[in-house]
């Protein structure tokens, strides 16, 4: 399985398990807010995605959309490591005629990505990431 299948299935997973649980009077974790900006290679990142996971594998994941190289999503607290992800076209179809699509990032700050932050309990979770090729 390669690297990018094996990082959009995580990516899926984690998309499918935020939509359990929660809702008034549930017992799901308190989340707080993210914000942040991230540039590639000296400009803002047009569009991806930043996933975060816990390092010690206990909490959930969380991401959120990276848009003109701004984020904002809600995250549990603790230390998390930080990956991303950004498709862009290369011009080919598919065997279905699909358009097949190329991550820009490299798999050191995706499924190789050893960044980390810490989610904090208060309003100061602001980070700032400059990937480079």
């Amino acid at each position: 399985m390669s690297r990018m299948t094996q990082f959009c299935s995580g990516l899926m997973l984690t998309i499918a398990l935020s939509g359990c649980g929660g809702g008034a009077g549930s017992d799901a974790p308190t989340t707080y807010k993210v914000t942040g900006t991230v540039q590639f290679d000296g400009k803002d990142l047009a569009d991806g995605v930043i996933v975060v996971d816990p390092v010690d594998g206990v909490g959930s994941p969380a991401q959120g959309t990276i848009k003109d190289g701004k984020f904002e999503f809600q995250a549990t607290k603790g230390e998390k490591t930080i990956r991303f992800s950004s498709n862009k076209a290369t011009g080919e179809k598919g065997q279905y005629g699909e358009e097949i699509t190329l991550d820009i990032i490299p798999e050191k700050y995706n499924g190789m990505s050893t960044l980390t932050e810490t989610v904090k309990e208060d309003d100061t979770n602001s980070w700032s990431f400059t990937l480079e090729k």
